[in-house]
């Protein structure tokens, strides 16, 4: 898998737009932004079920600042422990 996420909005510390703390949920399928067609594409987006959740949490292990690699790395090890 490779992740390659930017974003100059989102943040990791702890203030109105962090993102420590939430949980990521990924579908099987891609959203299709309500314009599917489908009947559930206006709920849903006829993304198909869930097959990740997670919960995104900042870990004291890390010195340096973290990196979204650092984060979907964690998220992926809090994931493995709960399966």
């Amino acid at each position: 898998v490779k992740v390659d996420i930017n974003d100059s909005i989102i943040q990791l510390g702890y203030n109105n737009r962090s993102i420590v703390d939430r949980t990521i949920v990924v579908h099987l399928l891609r959203d299709d932004g309500g314009m599917g067609g489908f009947s559930d594409s206006n709920t849903t987006g006829n993304a198909g079920a869930r097959i990740l959740c997670g919960l995104i949490l900042k870990s004291s292990a890390f010195d340096i600042k973290p990196t979204m690699f650092v984060i979907f790395m964690a998220m992926f090890i809090v994931i493995m422990k709960l399966f």
